[in-house]
């Protein structure tokens, strides 16, 4: 069974972050694990399969790793943040 992660949105944005723009529906990463992240505003799933730790670690970003979703939303891919 999967589980899934709302994603802490975020209002302010530094020129470090690494930002992934997301303009469909439907997640943009996937991988083989069990979570999937969704946007803490609307609740799309914007990755399945993977942890915020592996998204950050893949793109290492020299800042933030943040999402926007479709509804205009930023969620922030915190590899501090795992599901229990």
């Amino acid at each position: 069974m999967s589980r899934k992660l709302y994603l802490p949105m975020i209002t302010e944005i530094d020129p470090s972050d690494t930002i992934l723009y997301i303009r469909k529906p439907g997640p943009i990463i996937r991988g083989e694990g069990d979570t999937n992240l969704a946007c803490g505003s609307c609740k799309s799933v914007l990755a399945t399969g993977c942890t915020t730790a592996e998204i950050a670690r893949n793109l290492k970003s020299k800042g933030r790793v943040l999402l926007e979703c479709q509804c205009g939303a930023t969620s922030l891919v915190d590899p501090a943040v795992s599901v229990h």
